[in-house]
């Protein structure tokens, strides 16, 4: 494909130079105001004009990109493309592991946690005989069960997320987790 004159106004090139298949110039406007070809260009002198494709969409915990530059001289192009690479398998189970802790933090609150811990614990103990609660003992008791039942299910999430990477599969890190008992509130104005 030949350069097509007058060429775009804000087009950028990268100049490459065939005696030594080396380029010596990146992002470089067009030398002429009118953009029409270049008089006394020296013959191992090639300009490609610069084309990025778009980035696709990853998941960036379990993948990473690397931006690679095909140079077609016969052309006159030099494209960015993208190359999606996965993670380690060490990477990808840290991101599990991190999503899994981002979901427990929707459930309970650590610090509020360890003095209903602590609360249920003594409850139970001063009341071991037939573990008859004290009714206002009881519906905390009951919510403190439920949301265990709940982050024992997002335990299990993970182990299944952790199988598939195992595996060399790509999981759905967001999908399968207990829903959020209090989700955000969206202001629509």
């Amino acid at each position: 494909m030949a350069i097509n004159y007058p060429v775009p106004e804000d087009s950028r090139w990268t100049i490459y130079d065939t005696s030594i298949n080396s380029i010596i110039a990146r992002n470089q406007r067009w030398p002429r105001a009118d953009g029409m070809e270049i008089e006394g260009l020296a013959n191992n002198i090639v300009y490609l004009q610069e084309f990025t494709d778009a980035k696709p969409s990853i998941d960036s915990r379990l993948y990473r990109l690397e931006q690679n530059e095909t140079l077609d001289v016969p052309n006159n192009t030099a494209t960015k493309t993208w190359t999606s690479v996965a993670r380690s398998v060490e990477e990808r189970i840290v991101s599990a592991e991190n999503k899994e802790v981002q979901e427990l933090g929707k459930h309970i609150d650590l610090n509020r946690t360890t003095i209903e811990t602590q609360l249920v614990v003594t409850a139970i103990l001063n009341h071991i005989g037939g573990l008859q609660l004290p009714p206002k003992v009881t519906e905390f008791v009951d919510q403190y069960e439920a949301t265990g039942i709940k982050i024992w299910k997002n335990r299990d999430r993970l182990k299944a997320i952790l199988a598939e990477i195992e595996n060399g599969d790509d999981p759905d890190l967001d999908a399968g987790w207990e829903p959020d008992p209090n989700p955000p509130v969206v202001d629509d104005f």
